[in-house]
């Protein structure tokens, strides 16, 4: 018990029993309390740290726990000032068993780094809880095996660069949701209120629990950049309208990405048995994403029936062979697609069924529709070629048909996407070649500024060359970005009449 105590140091020592193995107790006011290459184990509780302590280190240690039951590391009201000392640092240690290895609630300053922790027996439990904490880090850890691998609820702060392996009894991988500005009294100037997941490896999370994910977003001021997820139920997941998932790759797992709100913007979701599902999404964004070889759809409402209404769908770059690219299913009306490329073999468009009719609007698009494609099912009535579709419902009439040109979908590697239980997408370059029908071909009213200009020598010595962006947006996943495809030299377009 070092309740009271200031710069303690415990070292070279086994801890066997105990109600609570380590305990630093509440109101105490104690700093600095540091435990080194220490092994606890046979304790129903590892280590508390109580209201008011802070300045704990655990660091070369082993907290061997109960499978199921108790808590390895509790950190509870501690350093709670964004000006106090860190609360805690847990560096360099196992913990095997318990119902949860590191619970955190109102903190300051929480660093687990390089910690590995397993769940006992056959899996269960929570690997980290945190809740109403801020500066937390988490990084280079692994968690295996548990039904929560890590919960940053009400939190500011970063995970990353951690692996998360689950089993078919694991139901969440990382789910963040962030913490709203003013807490713990502060201004809302004084700290950047933004919990970040990114670069984290995400596998294996196969329970059943319908709301579970690899990596789940389910809380404003949340951004998840980075992340792999794969061999999963669901790999990734936003649920909140304040939440960004950017720039992931979801891969191999039954369903690739399930938006309930929020911002879908710049991800790469392939190999999946279904790609993006909608559902309770009214007014999700969906943008600049690069979605392919998914076996049922690329974007698609949940059926039989969901509430997606108001979905709009720019800038994405969709592969299907077989199966649909947009399945709208009924409850689902007033989609907006613009700006999309559409790749299809054996596969359509569009699926939109009856009772989603209203409301749609497509435009700006590019179709290659290969052997077996076609454009639409509308309400059951198949369209076939865009010219059809074009003058007999009006829809897509400034949109074209051709090859879009991509640089090398096979990558380096030769081979594309997730093949034979392998991740091979890595390399995959759905980049437009300079010669492409898609460049400067999307809607006028589309926002381009992030596309690219340049001015000048390529080389030493070289002439000089000026590309620019051709003030209009190219059309698929990289449209009004920084990875677009320069403009032609000179081009003319006509607009009207």
């Amino acid at each position: 018990d070092f309740t009271g105590a200031d710069y303690v140091t415990l070292e070279n020592l086994r801890l066997t029993g105990g109600a609570v193995a380590v305990r630093i107790g509440d109101n105490s006011g104690s700093l600095g309390v540091t435990l080194r290459n220490v092994t606890i184990e046979q304790a129903p509780g590892g280590i508390y740290q109580g209201n008011g302590a802070t300045g704990l280190l655990v660091e070369n240690s082993r907290i061997l726990g109960p499978v199921g039951a108790g808590r390895g590391i509790q950190l509870w009201n501690s350093g709670t000032s964004p000006a106090a000392p860190e609360a805690a640092s847990i560096v360099n240690t196992t913990f095997t068993g318990w119902q949860t290895a590191v619970y955190v609630e109102n903190a300051a300053g929480v660093t687990l780094r390089n910690v590995t922790a397993t769940a006992g027996g056959t899996g269960g439990g929570v690997g980290l809880s945190t809740s109403f904490t801020v500066r937390l880090l988490v990084e280079q850890s692994s968690f295996t095996n548990y039904f929560h691998a890590i919960s940053a609820w009400r939190t500011l702060g970063t995970v990353q660069d951690n692996t998360v392996t689950g089993n078919n009894g694991s139901a969440y991988g990382i789910v963040g949701s962030g913490l709203s500005t003013g807490y713990f009294g502060t201004a809302g100037a004084a700290l950047d209120y933004m919990l970040r997941i990114q670069n984290n490896r995400v596998s294996g999370i196969n329970g059943t629990n319908p709301v579970g994910g690899g990596i789940i977003v389910e809380g404003g001021n949340t951004l998840a950049r980075g992340n792999l997820v794969w061999g999963s139920q669901l790999g990734l997941k936003l649920f909140s309208e304040g939440g960004v998932i950017e720039g992931n790759r979801s891969f191999g797992n039954v369903t690739g990405a399930y938006v309930s709100n929020g911002l879908f913007f710049g991800n790469q979701i392939y190999g999946n048995n279904a790609g993006v599902v909608l559902d309770n999404a009214p007014g999700a964004r969906i943008a600049n994403n690069l979605i392919y070889d998914n076996v049922q759809f690329g974007i698609g409402g949940l059926r039989p029936t969901t509430n997606a209404t108001g979905a709009v769908v720019t800038n994405n770059t969709i592969l299907q062979s077989g199966g649909v690219a947009i399945d709208i299913p009924g409850g689902s009306s007033g989609w907006t697609l613009r700006n999309n490329i559409f790749a299809l073999q054996n596969a359509r468009a569009f699926s939109v069924s009856a009772a989603s009719q209203l409301g749609f609007s497509s435009d700006y698009n590019l179709f290659d529709l290969g052997a077996g494609a076609g454009i639409a099912l509308w309400g059951g009535v198949p369209f076939e070629l865009l010219n059809d579709w074009q003058l007999e419902l009006g829809f897509d009439r400034n949109s074209l048909a051709g090859n879009p040109q991509f640089a090398n979908p096979a990558g380096g590697d030769g081979v594309r996407g997730f093949a034979g239980g392998v991740d091979r997408g890595a390399d995959d370059d759905f980049g437009l070649l300079a010669t492409s029908p898609a460049i400067d071909r999307g809607d006028p009213r589309s926002q381009f500024w992030r596309e690219p200009v340049f001015a000048g020598r390529l080389l030493e010595g070289a002439p000089l060359v000026t590309y620019g962006n051709g003030a209009r947006i190219n059309i698929g996943a990289e449209g009004n970005t920084r990875q677009a495809q320069f403009s032609p030299a000179q081009m003319v377009q006509l607009l009207s009449p």
